[in-house]
């Protein structure tokens, strides 16, 4: 029998009783203040909230953002002055109370639901004299004053609901859409007006863009009638209430996108013809003059790229550049540099993903960066001669932040700490605004300055954390590679170990939440279990950036092409054979967990590499890929039509009778991403072939677990006495 130790966590103490391996129920007596996984989850959280959907001013002197300084859900509007970094609250919006229903039939229980769970504002826009914004809250638009202590004015308010508002040029209307349509509200008469009139079932107005002289709005349309309805039930009710959505399964028919212009009056949309229906549009970006509007084209197989150049006019479009590239295009960059001279775009044709320029009128392509590394984002303001990228230049773990002269020659490294950099660039390309975390730091708001000055942080926007987190027990990481077995390829990791940790002793290890990219030096939600199991569970916790992370070149990030589930499960496998090596590592016990994909991939070990690994949590699995997304799967697998043996054996229903090993498998009722009837479809394998397992469910909530405030704590609670349960605490 192994005894626990008094093991520290935050600044309390813990004192544990083990009785037996696997199985039993433990004894436990936390000490007042000790941080349960309960409290780590709950909700205000105790990492913050992080800072969302930021936006600068056209004068480049404020940014915009949604935020609770709490760590609650509900997300009021905010606003920083640049440079002097003062903070203002613009909204609270929780004084609008909703729109009252006539014969309301929700019980006490759905009314107090809808309000807890209410996550706040949902978007905004700034007006074009940055002089006020407008929000939407509950589907109703309000304009916003930027004077704080002032309410925001409610214009449009309606039980059907608008959405995506934006200003004209001139900011006297506000487009928005409602009911699948594009509406306008004048701000000067009042007055409101339906400016498109699709009519047709399944189709909608989707993304929009105002033609910089304001006289029309290009938009796109898509049809998706196509797509079956299925049924989402809820069990939870006194009778099963049912909620119904289309939803489009990998090799039925792609939905048809149109792209065309509406009038600023109103009327019959006029189309660009592009000569087929199925494609998909990745993005408007207009000219510096206003006399383009570019447009990224990509075919319905996901293989070929082309930059259309639209004349808003005539609505001809020039084909200035065509990109072929299997298997298939991750992400896409296109912009205008500052003078509307060159495009500046981002390619993957030497092996890694990096900067090019390309005439406006087309031409050959320049490349502006180089060497064994990726770009992983790219920004080009609308001034000043130099654009922005964050790359894996410096490591392969971090995410760093470049400056670069339009023209070429050697970038600047702005970024001085170690960790993760999303910059957002003022558009005089003056000032940056960073969102920055690291393993142990959740993600905050800094002001750089774009130049040299810019590698030391100016200023500390937000601050997120509760004053209670600076208390938690956080630990850095320590990083190692090795050797995917499978090809020999260099796998990149980390791991945590126990405060008091001895090579002399062997400790259980959890291969936590795998996915790609978990490796990298970035906050995530996750590190507070992984935490938790390195100071009360006495566990070695790894994290591994799998097949498919980026940074690593083209091979590498594509590398699972209908492979999945294959050479990422492999490099699992390869993980736990290079632990068990370890003098300090009890062979015998290692484990894994993920959600979603991690999910799957979890299944995908324990069920085609028995007894690799002792105890696994796959949290909302895809067990069939048949019952997945065509814009994920088709570019990963190809099409099951052309591809079927490839489906059976990248699913875990087609291997269920392999699984050996505890199992506890995890997923939400109301999950519409990968829906409850993959977990459903397994069990009924693993049933059949005479295979143990355990089963959590949550009825109403989905896909993240963020429909229930209970719901996560509870889920993270599990994880961990899973392992405990089975694994049992600490070295032997």
């Amino acid at each position: 029998m192994r005894k626990r130790v008094v093991i520290i966590f935050g600044i309390l103490f813990l004192f544990l009783a083990y009785s037996s391996l696997a199985g039993d129920k433990y004894v436990k007596a936390p000490l007042k203040g000790q941080f349960t996984l309960e409290q780590l989850y709950s909700r205000p959280h105790i990492w913050g909230t992080e800072p969302s959907q930021v936006k600068w001013d056209k004068g480049s002197r404020q940014v915009a953002f949604l935020w609770n300084q709490e760590g609650g859900r509900f997300r009021d509007l905010w606003v920083v002055s640049i440079p002097e970094g003062k903070l203002t609250r613009l909204t609270r919006m929780k004084d609008f109370p909703p729109i009252p229903l006539q014969d309301d039939k929700r019980t006490e229980e759905e009314k107090w639901d809808a309000e807890l769970l209410d996550n706040g504002v949902s978007y905004f826009d700034w007006s074009p004299k940055c002089d006020e914004l407008i929000l939407t809250y509950r589907g109703d638009i309000y304009v916003v004053n930027l004077e704080e202590g002032v309410p925001p004015k409610r214009i449009i308010q309606s039980l059907e609901g608008e959405s995506r508002p934006q200003y004209s040029p001139d900011g006297e209307e506000i487009t928005f859409i409602k009911g699948g349509n594009l509406w306008a509200y004048d701000l000067i008469e009042g007055t409101i007006r339906q400016l498109t009139t699709v009519s047709k079932r399944g189709v909608r107005v989707g993304r929009y863009s105002w033609a910089p002289d304001g006289s029309s709005i290009f938009l796109t349309t898509t049809d998706s009638s196509m797509h079956r309805e299925i049924n989402i039930p809820d069990y939870t009710r006194k009778y099963t209430t049912v909620r119904k959505m289309r939803r489009g399964y990998v090799g039925d028919p792609l939905p048809i996108t149109r792209l065309g212009k509406v009038a600023r009056t109103g009327g019959i949309i006029q189309w660009v013809d592009f000569g087929e229906d199925v494609f998909f549009l990745r993005g408007f970006e207009w000219s510096p003059d206003g006399k383009w509007l570019l447009i990224n084209h990509m075919n319905k197989d996901y293989q070929d790229w082309t930059i259309y150049l639209i004349n808003p006019q005539t609505l001809e479009k020039k084909e200035v550049y065509r990109e072929h590239q299997e298997p298939w295009f991750w992400s896409i960059d296109t912009f205008w540099s500052p003078d509307g001279s060159t495009l500046i775009l981002t390619s993957e044709k030497d092996g890694w993903r990096h900067i090019y320029s390309l005439p406006a009128e087309g031409g050959e392509l320049s490349q502006l960066t180089s060497g064994e590394w990726d770009v992983l984002s790219l920004s080009v303001p609308e001034q000043g001669e130099s654009l922005l990228f964050t790359s894996s230049a410096v490591h392969r773990l971090e995410r760093h932040l470049f400056s670069l002269n339009l023209k070429g020659g050697a970038s600047l490294r702005l970024s001085s700490f170690k960790g993760h950099y999303t910059p957002f660039v003022s558009p005089d390309g003056k000032w940056i605004v960073v969102l920055f975390s690291q393993v142990s730091t959740p993600p905050e708001l800094y002001l750089l300055t774009n130049g040299e000055k810019g590698r030391k942080m100016q200023r500390r926007l937000t601050h997120s954390p509760r004053p209670e987190f600076e208390q938690v027990q956080v630990y850095q990481p320590r990083y190692f590679t090795f050797t995917n077995e499978s090809d020999g390829k260099t796998i990149h990791a980390r791991m945590l170990l126990p405060k008091n940790f001895s090579n002399s002793k062997r400790y259980p290890v959890v291969i936590s939440c795998v996915y790609a990219d978990r490796a990298k030096n970035l906050w995530s939600r996750y590190h507070l279990i992984d935490f938790y199991m390195v100071t009360e569970l006495n566990y070695i916790v790894v994290n591994v950036d799998n097949r498919a992370s980026v940074g690593y070149g083209k091979d590498f990030h594509y590398g699972y092409y209908q492979q999945m589930g294959i050479v990422d499960a492999a490099e699992l496998v390869s993980a736990a054979n290079y632990l068990k090596k370890l003098s300090y590592v009890d062979s015998e016990r290692i484990g894994l967990w993920g959600g979603s994909y991690g999910g799957y991939l979890t299944l995908m070990v324990m069920c085609n590499h028995p007894g690799v690994f002792h105890t696994g949590v796959a949290w909302k699995p895809v067990t069939d890929w048949h019952n997945y997304f065509d814009s994920y799967t088709a570019q990963r697998l190809g099409r099951p039509q052309e591809n079927e043996e490839i489906y059976k054996k990248t699913s875990p229903v087609f291997n269920a009778a392999g699984l050996k090993g505890n199992l506890l498998l995890v997923h939400g009722m109301q999950d519409v991403n990968v829906l409850f009837q993959d977990t459903a479809q397994i069990v009924q394998r693993l049933i059949e072939a005479g295979k143990y397992f355990d089963l959590m469910i949550y009825p109403r909530d989905n896909h993240m677990l963020s429909l229930r405030d209970e719901s996560l704590p509870d889920l993270m609670k599990r994880i961990a006495r899973y392992f405990e349960d089975h694994m049992g605490v600490g070295p032997e």
